[in-house]
């Protein structure tokens, strides 16, 4: 973990492989909590940032991020009750991205480090976009908190790319 790779370097199918196989092992894990019978009975749609994560709305902004420092973007959000939330990548679509670096935790108190991003190398190449090597994945009931690493004073359009799996009916927006 820890590795991203820019959207640039692969091909399409393989982009479309890599979602495919975070949504179908999101489904799988899903029956094997048994939070339903069977795969037939879920829905896969993208993450909500307010809904899903806990941001104030639902589009991908950052709070305002304090240079040379890590900065919450969102802490400690539960994952709700039979969903799984899967995230495969980032994206900032921000003209001159600031944000060199992306750490997930699990956990209220962010007892456990699960991932740190160093993002630089996909601005390098001239994307925006990029995929991380293993995508997370967060059950019903855990905490999930993100924080990013800034260069400057900044606020970013930073959108994690990922996906919730639940309950058909579910959806509490």
């Amino acid at each position: 973990m820890g590795k991203i790779i820019p959207d640039m370097d692969l091909e399409i199918a393989e982009r479309k492989a890599i979602k495919e196989s975070l949504t179908e092992g999101m489904k799988e894990k899903a029956v094997e909590l048994k939070y339903v019978a069977g795969v037939d009975e879920l829905i896969v749609r993208e993450i909500l940032p307010a809904t899903d994560i806990g941001l104030t709305n639902e589009y991908w902004v950052t709070p305002t991020l304090t240079a040379n420092t890590w900065t919450a973007y969102f802490t400690a959000k539960q994952v709700a009750d039979k969903t799984l939330v899967g995230f495969y990548g980032v994206k900032n679509l921000s003209a001159d991205p600031k944000i060199t670096g992306i750490r997930f935790f699990s956990g209220k108190e962010k007892t456990k480090t699960l991932d740190v991003t160093q993002l630089e190398g996909i601005y390098k190449v001239g994307a925006a976009d990029g995929f991380f090597d293993e995508p997370l994945v967060y059950i019903a009931k855990q905490y999930i908190t993100a924080e990013l690493y800034s260069k400057a004073a900044v606020t970013e359009l930073f959108m994690l790319r990922g996906y919730v799996v639940e309950p058909a009916g579910e959806v509490t927006y």
